[in-house]
């Protein structure tokens, strides 16, 4: 019996999960190569955003339904929507790249479910390529490597038998290796004209990291742009990783130290 609903395994929405990348591949290419069409370009802009939040909602929902019911899994699409400022993201700053960097993480934890359960080469390659994508956006997010690095992986015992499927399957572990190395190195050999071209924004070329994390109350509690400010529906997500530790392990880890190591260098 598959480990997955049946309505997320059919053929018509893994033809549509592709056709999804290729639409992704195109709007970035629109906006950078492409940027007349008669469409101005703020308006065009805003129309990429809503795609990308949409498609990423939609994936999202895909992975809720194989942990949660419909039920829970509409709250929590409800809640993500109408309790952040995502709507804020595409319409009045619409310039910024958090919702690429949205549909990248959805694809991200998407990839990464399925190939830990399947081990096959496509969502290897495919996770790969999202996260080196990712990566290369913004070098802040070599953060999401935790997630498919930590994903499902709670005791001795699933770290050992992680390690042994790894191990099984080096190939496509490598393949992994090479997409993040690829991203770093685009970072550290062309920063300025990739930035020029693409529009990547490379925020750590004119920022200094600090172990100690000193900005951490201005990123969390400023005015100016702090999380829990402007998105207080966060502040139930810090408590709530307790009850994620007890009640389901295998999401907690990866999850937690991705926010903490997330909330850190940003």
């Amino acid at each position: 019996m598959s480990e997955y609903p049946t309505s997320i395994t059919r053929s018509g929405n893994r033809i549509s999960l592709w056709t999804t990348i290729i639409l992704v591949l195109i709007i970035i290419s629109c906006r950078s190569v492409f940027p007349g069409w008669g469409i101005n370009i703020p308006v065009y802009i805003a129309l990429s955003n809503v795609v990308c939040v949409i498609l990423g909602i939609w994936i999202i929902r895909k992975i809720l339904l194989i942990y949660f019911t419909d039920k829970v899994s509409s709250i929590i699409l409800i809640l993500i929507v109408a309790g952040t400022n995502l709507w804020c993201v595409i319409t009045y700053e619409s310039d910024l790249i958090h919702p690429f960097l949205f549909l990248c993480y959805a694809l991200i934890l998407w990839f990464t479910i399925r190939w830990q359960n399947t081990f096959k080469w496509k969502y290897a390659i495919f996770l790969g390529l999202i996260t080196s994508i990712t990566i290369s956006i913004r070098s802040s997010e070599i953060s999401c490597v935790l997630i498919p690095l930590f994903w499902g992986i709670y005791s001795k015992n699933t770290f050992y038998n992680r390690w042994r499927l790894v191990k099984q399957h080096y190939q496509q572990s490598l393949v992994l290796i090479f997409f993040v190395l690829l991203a770093v190195m685009v970072h550290v050999l062309f920063p300025h004209p990739l930035t020029r071209v693409l529009g990547i924004s490379n925020s750590s070329q004119t920022n200094l990291f600090f172990f100690i994390a000193p900005y951490l109350p201005d990123v969390l509690f400023s005015f100016r742009k702090g999380w829990l400010i402007y998105t207080p529906l966060m502040i139930f997500s810090i408590p709530g990783f307790y009850f994620l530790a007890r009640k389901n392990p295998f999401l907690f880890y990866s999850t937690f130290l991705f926010f903490i190591v997330n909330i850190h260098i940003v």
